[in-house]
């Protein structure tokens, strides 16, 4: 049944007190006579019209447990709260456990995304920069990217930490990303793609060794550290494709150039 307005209630006591019976008062009203009879006592014993303010709903979790949901998450912040649970065989639901991690001011953030570099990685860069430096444009379109390995097109790409608000770039929360765990796919639609673009991208992406020797090419090492940073990862990822490598071939199904 509806909640009694408070007009309603305060007329309801205005009756009452001027000697109308509960019975009559439930009658003119058209409220029952139990409705009546708890807005009178509740007026009469503790002078309230509104409803009694209720307890609170007991928490499934103890406050140790609460500690060890938030020391889960501190330790190893990419720890998903179904894990979190498993982890603590925790009785409560898996968004009892969101929940405690919100109350303790950790939110769900994609992790930043840094490639692991060491001051050599850093040395090795600077010394290919400076060594090339001086090639025109029209000297590195005679360069052959080549590249043995797959590259990361989704895997991995949107892992999530548990952090506090606006620590996003602190010391620690960045999370490095290196070659391992990737995939091959991904999708798009065959009707976008321009095959000139992609023609060229597999020209100049063939695999390193045999095939390149074989064309008496110069060569020279890019000082590659983490992934999605080499030359040839950077070109074929303009083109999003679904497919599988097969011997030396990257065989694509459908694809689409992104700007």
């Amino acid at each position: 049944m509806a909640r009694v307005p408070d007009n309603e209630r305060w007329e309801i006591v205005e009756l009452y007190f001027k000697g109308r019976s509960q019975r009559k008062i439930a009658e003119a009203m058209g409220r029952t006579l139990k409705t009546v009879n708890r807005i009178v006592r509740a007026f009469k014993s503790c002078r309230r019209i509104k409803d009694a303010p209720r307890k609170p709903r007991s928490r499934v979790t103890i406050e140790p447990e609460d500690a060890w949901i938030v020391s889960a998450a501190a330790e190893k912040p990419g720890l998903s709260a179904q894990q979190i649970k498993n982890t603590l065989d925790l009785r409560a639901s898996v968004t009892t456990v969101k929940r405690r991690l919100r109350e303790a001011g950790l939110k769900s953030r994609i992790a930043a995304q840094k490639p692991l570099l060491r001051a050599q990685n850093k040395e090795k860069r600077l010394q290919f920069s400076r060594q090339h430096a001086q090639r025109s444009t029209e000297e590195w379109k005679e360069v052959v990217f080549t590249d043995e390995c797959t590259f990361t097109t989704s895997c991995d790409q949107q892992a999530r930490i548990w952090r506090p608000h606006n620590t996003g770039n602190a010391r620690g929360r960045a999370r490095g990303f290196s070659p391992r765990r990737r995939t091959k796919r991904c999708a798009a639609r065959d009707d976008e793609l321009r095959a000139t673009f992609l023609r060229r991208a597999l020209e100049q992406c063939v695999p390193a060794g045999s095939r390149a020797g074989s064309q008496s090419k110069v060569q020279f090492r890019w000082p590659v550290q983490g992934s999605r940073t080499r030359p040839a990862e950077r070109l074929c990822l303009g083109v999003v494709a679904e497919g599988r490598i097969v011997g030396e071939a990257y065989v694509v199904r459908s694809s689409r150039v992104v700007a």
